[in-house]
């Protein structure tokens, strides 16, 4: 009963919030969940004294009857040899047919942790019995899930809609920067050898058609007498 009044609290402050996200909360009806189980038993000591801590028990369960949804993965290890010790360890992927739902924690209380289809960016509360009956390979227990999504007025984002933002970003890439103007100046300090002897801008500067096309670096360090400066344009 807490339990829901905070969701209820949860539903009327966020749908009169500002803006247009809004969180809508739902339930997953309690039912009772029977299926098989296996224990692995991870430290090899055997099942003789009983299982161990440290064990996992993996089960696929559905509801008791005829339908096959939800459906739940259980996958829970012994945090203690004797459960009444400490609880289990659980994760239970719940498979409803729009989606999953993913909770984990240990029992009677599991935090949902988000889901997939239907429920991305799921949160909310599994709550399952304290004790799962376990006999002969059998697992049963019962578990509701009350969740709560927040929306836009719209579907939940879709998972891919950042992959397609990325595509359409490299189909049209931003412009690149216009560089920026140089200097037009010639470096004073700019010399090269030429037939043994060093020439400067100055030189350059005598027959500009010829040096600045022939003596290497020249258009770079004599910008302002080979007339190669940058200018800059709207």
């Amino acid at each position: 009963m807490k339990f829901n009044c905070i969701l209820a609290f949860l539903f009327l402050s966020n749908a009169s919030a500002v803006g247009n996200e809004r969180t809508v909360c739902e339930s997953v009806a309690e039912d009772l969940y029977e299926g098989q189980a296996v224990l692995i038993d991870t430290d090899s000591s055997g099942f003789a004294g009983g299982p161990t801590q440290g064990d996992v028990s993996i089960g696929i369960l559905t509801p008791a009857g005829d339908s096959s949804f939800p459906s739940i993965k259980a996958i829970c290890t012994l945090t203690s040899a004797n459960p009444s010790d400490s609880p289990p360890f659980c994760t239970l992927e719940t498979t409803l047919a729009d989606g999953k739902i993913m909770a984990t924690g240990t029992p009677p209380e599991l935090v949902v942790m988000g889901g997939t289809g239907a429920y991305y960016r799921a949160s909310g509360m599994m709550t399952t019995a304290e004790d799962f009956q376990e006999a002969n390979g059998f697992i049963s227990f019962n578990a509701r899930i009350d969740f709560c999504l927040p929306v836009n007025e719209a579907p939940n984002p879709d998972q891919n809609q950042n992959q397609n933002q990325n595509q359409n970003q490299n189909q049209n890439p931003k412009p690149k920067p216009k560089p920026k103007p140089e200097s037009c100046e010639d470096e004073q300090n700019w010399s090269t050898l030429h037939k043994g002897d060093t020439k400067n801008c100055k030189w350059i500067g005598k027959n500009p058609e010829k040096h600045c096309a022939k003596i290497k670096n020249a258009s770079t360090g004599c910008r302002k007498t080979c007339k190669t400066c940058l200018v800059e344009q709207d």
